[in-house]
């Protein structure tokens, strides 16, 4: 009895390396070589070209199921889920550098002045916060958005200014999507390199590999609780 219920436990341990190494090697992390940001691309998406796409960005992501639902879907109202990615040196457009690159940050700039970098109203943006990072927060529907699919995609964005630079991060698909789990994971991830603290960069460790493990872990431990209150009776 033993030694099956060491097999069993192995074999469960086996499983949790497992699923593990899978979840971590379809989960990709990328990084801002000019800012030195990081932030996790969640598994089912894939980088792509901006040319693919037709829209400019730093980064852009597109999901593979949505992609291959687009290939496959004849009617009008189908078309692949992206995400975008891209930071501007604001700093150094500034003709005035009194202030140091680390003191222009969200306030430097006015909400209309934010509201003008993006092209859109004012009223549509919204104070928002991850990983005690602010942002602010908009929705859109507008031809400035259009990518080469021709559609006017409802489109979910944040943007923010840390250390000189500004980032603007979009979600091309709007918030009723049920992809849009993984877009908030990703904003979840991103660390911008000394604005951040640095308990999120450890809590950013918690990748959805190690969730797997621990449950898995747990699972096995309660199997063989169970299987041992059994044996005794």
């Amino acid at each position: 009895m033993k030694k099956v219920l060491v097999c069993i436990l192995s074999a469960l341990l086996f499983c949790s390396v497992t699923f593990s190494a899978y979840a971590e090697a379809t989960s990709v992390e990328y990084r801002d070589e000019e800012t030195k940001t990081t932030f996790i691309v969640p598994s089912g998406w894939r980088f792509a070209e901006s040319e693919e796409l037709g829209y400019e960005a730093d980064f852009v992501f597109l999901h593979e199921e949505s992609e291959k639902d687009y290939k496959d879907d004849e009617e009008e109202d189908a078309y692949p889920v992206f995400i975008t990615y891209n930071s501007y040196d604001y700093y150094s457009s500034l003709s005035d550098n009194s202030k140091s690159r680390e003191d222009v940050n969200l306030d430097s700039l006015s909400v209309k002045e934010l509201a003008d970098y993006i092209g859109i109203k004012e009223t549509k943006l919204q104070k928002a916060t991850y990983n005690r990072t602010d942002y602010y927060r908009f929705t859109s529907k507008a031809k400035k958005f259009t990518s080469l699919l021709d559609k006017e995609q409802r489109v979910t964005g944040y943007i923010t200014v840390q250390n000189g630079y500004i980032y603007q991060i979009m979600f091309f698909d709007g918030t009723t999507s049920d992809i849009y789990g993984d877009f908030k994971s990703f904003m979840g991830s991103i660390v911008i390199e000394g604005k951040t603290p640095e308990i999120e960069k450890k809590e950013k460790l918690l990748t959805p590999g190690k969730i797997i493990s621990i449950a898995v872990l747990i699972a096995a431990l309660a199997g063989f609780i169970i299987v041992l209150i059994k044996t005794k009776k």
